[in-house]
């Protein structure tokens, strides 16, 4: 099965630091559409590799686990929902603004092939202490919403109360649009209108 929509940066005979990158990336990628499609125990480190026109030795170079990638997963969109909060801060977007603009990097994340694969697969797949792990990085979304939250409540514009229900509420909601987006069967349009009629739900009666 090779996965046409991966761009193959293996094709270059010298590698330089940018394509040790790409090469990451591809990697990612192309597992966490297997896992999203296949199951994460119904997909192997050689399914991967063949899917990336590798060796199994090359793809260990980039990769130790499944279980590496998954959590490489989840990381990936911590970091890309700090680097867009950080973003709206340095554009000087405040308040409600702020936060909409936050549910809406969230909900791009969870319906990407990143994000899908880590709503799809979940943490039963791993013993019960990397169970334990992934769940705290997790949490750091939670908690990425609840600042937001307690800043609203704080400055009036979100009713008090416990900003950590508030947030799990949230996170859940959004969350659900990846449980429910299948890339083969919504259009972009239909993504694009659940986005928003979750972001309208949410900013009308829990924010």
């Amino acid at each position: 099965m090779v996965l046409s929509a991966v761009e193959s940066p293996w094709r270059s005979r010298r590698q330089r630091p940018p394509e040790r990158h790409a090469k990451t990336e591809a990697v990612l990628q192309a597992a966490a559409r297997l896992f999203y499609r296949r199951g994460f125990h119904g997909t192997s480190l050689d399914d991967i590799a063949r899917s990336l026109g590798v060796s199994k030795p090359t793809l260990y170079y980039y990769v130790a686990s499944k279980e590496q990638i998954l959590f490489a997963c989840v990381e990936r969109g911590v970091a890309q929902l700090r680097a867009g909060f950080a973003a709206l801060t340095a554009q000087g977007v405040e308040g409600r603004e702020r936060l909409r603009a936050a549910m809406g990097l969230y909900a791009g994340i969870v319906s990407s092939e990143l994000g899908l694969c880590v709503i799809h697969v979940g943490e039963d797949p791993l013993p019960e202490a990397r169970r334990h792990e992934l769940r705290a990085l997790k949490g750091q979304v939670d908690a990425e919403f609840r600042q937001l939250i307690e800043e609203g409540m704080a400055a009036g514009w979100i009713a008090p109360g416990d900003a950590a229900t508030v947030a799990f509420t949230v996170v859940g909601a959004l969350s659900g649009v990846g449980r429910w987006y299948r890339p083969d069967a919504h259009s972009a349009t239909e993504l694009q209108d659940a986005v928003q009629h979750c972001i309208d739900m949410l900013m009308r009666g829990v924010l």
